[in-house]
């Protein structure tokens, strides 16, 4: 959602400031969590802060999330939803997470962590290697990172998609051509992921359907 300012060029097309995307994307999401609320009953909302959305150019360890717009829309949608018994937030001072479903634990973490992905191999080196360092400290069944604009089921990790969509940026790196999209999954007792599919997010008005 934030593209940030850690580059010259995003700061000249950005739709807005870092502050007054935080504002729009609050009532957004606000919004949107209410309907899921409405519809389930109980939703639970884990956050964990991008690279884009950092306060400096360079990224840090120390204050990684404290120091992050990621962290701030986060804390300001628990503080609006405080009343609202139905809505709990998991948003850490660390880079990662950890999600109970069932008897499934997930790991959710940015991924730009993981270094690498520009040989023949792709994304998958770098991403496996991401796997197995995070379970020398921890254990969980399955990695949910984004970062890599790219919507990938690696069985034991999920590469959510790109809402923003296919860039200059990617044309000029002559990456693969993907529709925006998100990653949807449902989560069964003793089996984990059990049924899995993307959803399309393309603009209805515009496209007749």
């Amino acid at each position: 959602m934030f593209s940030g300012d850690i580059h010259e060029e995003l700061s000249e097309t950005n739709e807005d400031t870092m502050l007054g995307s935080v504002l729009y994307w609050a009532e957004q999401l606000a919004a949107g969590i209410s309907l899921l609320a409405d519809e389930f009953g109980k939703v639970h909302v884990p956050v964990v802060v991008g690279n884009h959305s950092r306060r400096t150019r360079k990224p840090r360890m120390k204050h990684r999330a404290r120091d992050n717009f990621d962290w701030f829309l986060g804390k300001q949608l628990e503080h609006h939803f405080a009343d609202d018994e139905r809505v709990t937030f998991q948003v850490p001072d660390t880079a990662d997470a950890f999600v109970k479903v069932h008897d499934s634990t997930y790991l959710l973490t940015h991924g730009d962590q993981a270094k690498g992905g520009g040989g023949i191999g792709g994304i998958w080196p770098p991403i496996m290697r991401l796997v197995a360092r995070k379970k020398n400290n921890t254990e969980f069944d399955c990695m949910v990172l984004g970062h890599w604009h790219q919507l990938v089921w690696g069985g034991n990790f999920i590469i959510n998609g790109s809402l923003k969509g296919y860039d200059e940026y990617a044309a000029l790196a002559n990456f693969s051509f993907e529709d925006p999209q998100q990653a949807l999954w449902i989560n069964v007792p003793e089996h984990g992921v059990l049924w899995q599919t993307p959803i399309k997010v393309l603009d209805r008005k515009s496209e007749g359907w």
